[in-house]
C-alpha cells in the first residue's frame, strides 16, 4: 500500500500514517499538501495524510480549499499530541549546539525553550523530520533539529532535550483522504461542505436544522468562493454518521436551503495518538 504524506519519514504525518496503516506501508514523501492531493487523485497513492488544524495555531486554511478543488473524500481522522524533541548526531552534547533547524511552526511551538539559548541561530526548514535528515546527511556536528521521537529512530540521532514544546496540550488533527468515500457502520462524525443562498438568515437556518435534530456541531469554517466576491463556502463537522436517520433527515433539509452540498466524509472518532 502506498500512502502520500507531507514531509519526510519520521515526520508527524508519518506517525499518523504508521498508526493507520502499519510501519511497512510505502510512504511517498512530499514537500507540499498539493502534491499529496495530486498523488491521491492521480492514483499514485491509495491514501493521503494531511493536517487540517492545530489546537494552538488553528486551521490550515489552504487544505480546506484543497478538499473541494480535488475529487477526494475523508475516510478517517486522527488526533496526535505533538511532542517535540531536540535531536543531535550521536556524540554531540547540548553544549555543542550553535544552530537549530526545523519547520517554522515547530520553532514557534518551542519558543520558551529556545529563548533559554539566545546564542543559537534559528533556521527554518520545510519539514521537522527533513531537518533531522539534513543534519544527518551533512554531518553537522554543531546543529540540532526539532523533530519527533520517530525521527530520532529513523535517522539514528540522539535526543539532547526531551519534550521541549512550550504547551504540553498541543494537538493536531489529521485527515486521511482517498479517491472513494467509505462510510463504516460505526461512523459517528461527518464532514460536509456547502454554499448557501445569498439571503438573510441562511446560515442561521442551517444551524437551526442541526439544533432541531439534536445534532452537535463540532466545527465550522468559512472560505471565500473564488470569483464571487463576499460569498463563502462553509465547512461543517458534526457528531453523527450518515447512516443515522436523524442525520439523513437533517441533510435533506439542509440541501433544500443550499446551492449545493457535498459530504466530504463520514467516519468513526478514534482515540488520540499520544
Amino acid at each position: 500500500m502506498k500512502v502520500s504524506i507531507q514531509g519526510n519519514r519520521g515526520s508527524y504525518h508519518d506517525i499518523v500514517a504508521r498508526s493507520m496503516f502499519g510501519s511497512e506501508t510505502e510512504a511517498l514523501e512530499r514537500d507540499s499538501f498539493e502534491e499529496v492531493f495530486q498523488d491521491v487523485v492521480g492514483k499514485q497513492a491509495e491514501f493521503g495524510v494531511v493536517a487540517i488544524e492545530n489546537s494552538i495555531a488553528g486551521s490550515l486554511d489552504g487544505n480546506y480549499d484543497l478538499l473541494l478543488e480535488n475529487e477526494v473524500f475523508i475516510v478517517a481522522e486522527r488526533y496526535l499530541r505533538i511532542s517535540h524533541q531536540l535531536l543531535v548526531l550521536p556524540g554531540v552534547d547540548l553544549k555543542d549546539v550553535v544552530e537549530v533547524f526545523s519547520h517554522h511552526m515547530a520553532i514557534k511551538q518551542c519558543r520558551v525553550f529556545l529563548n533559554e539559548h539566545p546564542n543559537w541561530a534559528i533556521n527554518e526548514y520545510p519539514d521537522t523530520a527533513g531537518a533531522a535528515a539534513f543534519i544527518k546527511r551533512e554531518g553537522k556536528l554543531r546543529a540540532a533539529a526539532i523533530a519527533s521521537r520517530l525521527a530520532a529512530e529513523v535517522y539514528g540521532m540522539k535526543i539532547a532535550a526531551e519534550d521541549i514544546e512550550s504547551n504540553k496540550r498541543n494537538y493536531t488533527r489529521f485527515l486521511i483522504i482517498s479517491r472513494q468515500p467509505n462510510y463504516p457502520p460505526d461512523a459517528n462524525k461527518t464532514s460536509m461542505a456547502l454554499a448557501l443562498k445569498h439571503q438573510p438568515g441562511s446560515l442561521a437556518r442551517i444551524l437551526n436544522i442541526l439544533f432541531e435534530h439534536q445534532i452537535n456541531m463540532t466545527k465550522i469554517e468559512s472560505r471565500p468562493i473564488v470569483g464571487v466576491e463576499w460569498e463563502y463556502h462553509f465547512y461543517i463537522d458534526f457528531e453523527g454518521g450518515v447512516q443515522e436517520p436523524k442525520v439523513q433527515s437533517a441533510l435533506a433539509e439542509i440541501k433544500n436551503h443550499s446551492h449545493w452540498l457535498k459530504i466530504l466524509g463520514s467516519y468513526a472518532i478514534k482515540p488520540v495518538i499520544e
